[in-house]
């Protein structure tokens, strides 16, 4: 493999775990059975809040990154965009308490 399809696919696997891992390490590690809801205070909603809205402005901007190289299609960048959205208004529905997404079973 050349250096630049190394370098490509090294890229495409990064976005592809950057940017679909929450659930899947979760399960990797036996988190979802350790997970416990705990009441937060507004002042730890807020940073939870400030934080997740930092990294998915981050993930955003990778998105774009990808679209700009070419690596993912143009008419997927909102469809990913709106999928971030809608998993930061779940936190927020489920005070920031993690997802326990149970996907395939």
């Amino acid at each position: 493999m050349g250096k630049r399809k190394w370098t490509n696919f090294l890229v495409i696997m990064l976005a592809a775990g950057t940017l679909f891992s929450y659930s899947g390490q979760a399960e990797a590690y036996g988190i979802h059975a350790e997970l416990k809801n705990v009441d937060l205070t507004e002042e730890q909603k807020e940073e939870l809040s400030t934080l997740h809205k930092d990294i998915i402005e981050k993930k955003k901007e990778l998105v774009d990154k990808y679209v700009e190289f070419g690596m993912i299609p143009e008419n997927k960048r909102e469809k990913i965009k709106t999928h971030l959205d809608d998993r930061f208004k779940r936190l927020v529905e489920n005070n920031f308490q993690p997802l326990r997404e149970r996907r395939f079973h």
